[in-house]
């Protein structure tokens, strides 16, 4: 990785939404990139400066690193088996009933110490097909430069839930 700007690494907890517990065993992956001044008309050309992936311990903390300085943006995804993903980015609705209610920007979430994330618990049926895209997007957003860490492990079941369920779709089309 390129190691680029100030760092300081920040803490965080996650807990259950519904119960205000901590979540021990949940998955946080982090990617910090840096965007550079491009040719006009041209996709912004970016470096990977820094991935993490870390698994929260029996208090639901963990730790991730941030970075200072301008062009310096970061997505970071934390997941847990039963749980809706967490993402910096985007909100998975799962209420929702097209893709633009079911998909949500999600206001710029500040990365600080003492951070307190909560995870919705998923009570009753969901959209599996589109949790697990969701899933998918979220870890190739926070584990493109560090592949077989411990988040990229926890999604491994819906990534092919989600391969599974798209194959399936396709027979059912060819029908």
């Amino acid at each position: 990785m390129l190691g680029c700007g100030v760092k300081q690494m920040v803490k965080g907890i996650v807990i259950d939404a519904k119960t205000k517990m901590p979540l021990s065993g949940a998955a946080v992956g982090i990617q910090w990139t840096h965007y550079k001044i491009g040719p006009p008309g041209l996709p912004t050309p970016k470096d990977i400066i820094d991935t993490a992936q870390r698994l929260t311990d029996s208090r639901g903390s963990f730790e991730v690193p941030k970075y200072y300085g301008l062009g310096r943006s970061y997505d970071m995804g934390i997941y847990k088996e039963g749980y809706i993903c967490w993402s910096s980015y985007e909100i998975f609705n799962p209420e929702g009933e097209t893709y633009e209610a079911m998909y949500k920007e999600r206001a710029k979430y500040p990365l600080n110490d003492g951070m307190i994330i909560e995870l919705q618990p998923i009570e009753g049926p969901i959209p599996l097909f589109e949790h697990a895209n969701f899933i998918g997007v979220v870890g190739t957003r926070v584990t493109l430069g560090s592949k077989f860490g411990p988040f990229d492990q926890a999604i491994q079941p819906e990534k092919e839930r989600f391969r599974r369920m798209q194959r399936q779709r396709k027979k059912n089309r060819e029908k």
